[in-house]
Parts: C-alpha cells; sequence; structure tokens
C-alpha cells in the first residue's frame, strides 16, 4: 500500500489567503488552481514527504487548462524531478453532471480529455463523489454542529434521479473500460450514495469491471458503519481508500489517531481483503501541511508495527 496525498488537501490549501499564501485580493480574483499553483502544490506535497499525490481537477477549464500539453508535460517533469507519481485524479465536475442534463457529447469530450492527461502523468484511478441531493435549507439551522436534516427540493423524484444517475453511470462505466482507467465513487453522508449499501446498488445496475468505491472512514462513521463489514461487502470493488479520523459527530477529517477510530482492526481488514492500492491522507484544518505530517507518521508507525 502507497501513501498519498488526498484532493482535500489542494483544496484546503487553494480554501484562502491564511492557509494558501496569497494575497487577499489575489486569492479573491482566482476561482481556482492555475498551473503555477499545481506546480507549487507538487512541490510543496514532495516537502510533506510524500511521494505520491491525487491531483484535484474541479472544472472543466481546470481540466482544459491541465490538459494542454505543454502543461501537462511540466506536471509531469516537476513530479519526475521529486520522484513523485500522480496516481489519482479527483475530477469534481463530473459528479454533479451525472444527474444533470448534460449532453453526450460534452460528456465524451471531457472524459477524452481526461484520458489524454491521465496518460502523460500516469494516473489509472479517476475518483468522483456521489452527487448532491437538491434539499430545502433549513432556516436558523446555519452554525450548529450536529447534522441538521433537509427534506428534498419541491418536485423531488428519487425513481426520476435514480435512474437518470445509473443510466450516466453506465456511460461513464463504459467511457472508464475504452480508456483503460478505473473509476471509484465515493458514497458521503446525505448524498445520493450515502453508504456502502447505496454504492453496491449502483454496482448492481453499472455491472462493470472497471467501476468500484472509494472507502472514506470518516464517512462511514458518521453513517454508523462498520468499516471492517463495508470492506467485506466491496471486496475487490475498493480502488482507493481515504484515510481520516472523526468524532462520529461532525465531518471534521482529522489526522488518524486523533480521533475515536480505531485503526488497527481496519488495516488488517484492508490486508485481508487483498487491497494493496492508495492510501490518500485525506485531512482538513486549519494548519493542513502540519496535519499531513501527523498522519503520515502515525500510518506508517501503524503499518510497520501490524507487519
Amino acid at each position: 500500500m502507497k501513501l498519498n496525498c488526498g484532493s482535500r488537501i489542494i483544496e484546503q490549501l487553494f480554501s484562502g489567503p491564511a492557509v494558501s499564501g496569497q494575497s487577499v485580493d489575489a486569492w479573491r480574483s482566482r476561482r481556482e488552481p492555475d498551473l503555477k499553483f499545481t506546480l507549487n502544490w507538487i512541490r510543496r506535497v514532495s516537502e510533506l514527504g510524500v511521494n505520491s499525490l491525487c491531483l484535484w481537477i474541479p472544472s472543466e477549464s481546470n481540466l482544459r487548462m491541465v490538459s494542454q500539453k505543454e502543461n501537462a508535460e511540466r506536471i509531469r517533469l516537476s513530479c519526475e524531478e521529486r520522484s513523485m507519481t500522480i496516481d489519482n485524479l479527483a475530477v469534481s465536475f463530473l459528479a454533479p453532471w451525472t444527474i444533470d442534463k448534460t449532453s453526450v457529447g460534452r460528456v465524451e469530450n471531457a472524459w477524452s480529455l481526461v484520458s489524454g492527461f491521465a496518460d502523460v502523468v500516469g494516473a489509472e484511478v479517476l475518483e468522483i463523489l456521489s452527487p448532491s441531493v437538491p434539499l430545502q435549507p433549513r432556516p436558523g439551522r446555519m452554525g450548529r454542529k450536529v447534522p441538521q436534516f433537509s427534506s428534498p427540493a419541491p418536485g423531488f423524484s428519487w425513481d426520476r434521479v435514480w435512474k437518470r444517475y445509473v443510466s450516466r453511470m453506465r456511460q461513464y462505466a463504459r467511457l472508464a473500460e475504452s480508456h483503460d482507467l478505473l473509476l471509484a465513487v465515493e458514497p458521503r453522508p446525505m448524498d445520493l450514495l450515502g453508504n456502502t449499501d447505496s454504492l453496491l446498488r449502483l454496482m448492481d445496475g453499472v455491472p462493470s469491471e472497471n467501476l468500484g468505491g472509494v472507502v472514506d472512514f470518516s464517512h462511514m462513521q458518521m453513517s454508523k458503519e462498520i468499516p471492517a463489514l463495508s470492506m467485506k461487502k466491496l471486496g475487490k470493488k475498493i480502488f482507493s481508500v481515504h484515510l481520516s479520523d472523526d468524532d462520529g459527530i461532525t465531518d471534521c477529517h482529522w489526522p488518524p489517531g486523533q480521533g475515536i477510530i480505531e485503526w488497527p482492526p481496519i488495516f488488517r481488514a484492508l490486508r485481508e481483503s487483498g487491497y494493496d492500492g492508495i492510501l490518500s491522507l485525506d485531512v482538513s484544518g486549519m494548519d493542513v501541511e502540519q496535519e499531513v505530517i501527523e498522519a503520515r507518521e502515525y500510518v506508517q508507525d501503524l503499518l510497520r508495527r501490524l507487519h
């Protein structure tokens, strides 16, 4: 198993001047990472002692930027100079496209660009989230730490949304197969796929060797799942693993070892399942780089002790 710096971290570093080192005006004028930020991000990850990363691609325009021949080659060379690899791509904008009315041609064009970029940098796994369900906001609930559950928006039809989702995911699976990529879907509490069983239902509707799941232990904890059992359910369909800890209530994503999750049984279950892929450090906080170091040291020590 190989430690990887997850896409959540680049999102955190880009999220504001406090963690990105940008001036307030420069930060406010930017909507997504440019090439300079991406290259700087690769350098910073290498300095944190992690030699693999999941590159965040938040939008079509960002995909067009990184997939330009010159830019893709600069990204590849930047990794090569630091003995790093890009093993996963987190293609954020592909998730909402699964339930909206994005055209087939637009989807195929995006996948072609993703595939070309993945070929250059050597990425093998695309990660996408489960899409968010359209919910009505609950007035007066802002700022509460305990999750507050809203009702679906007026006119919401589960059957209609699910059928559209499965149809689009069949297209995604065919595209993954044709481009020789693995597609890993991440369930999240209160999304369309809220847990492991809903992910398995998707796989029943979309039978494909190239479609699998992201195991995120913080999300499992929030959904009150038993991680070792969920991993048994998924088996060889685990394509990526996100490592973070939490308090069992909020979606805090602390470094492993700082919350309530019991990690030794989880790593034993991963080993028993035959998983030998990427372990993404998926932490977030005010000092995310320090949290990456803490997470890396904890996981490396745990793996040594278990072996």
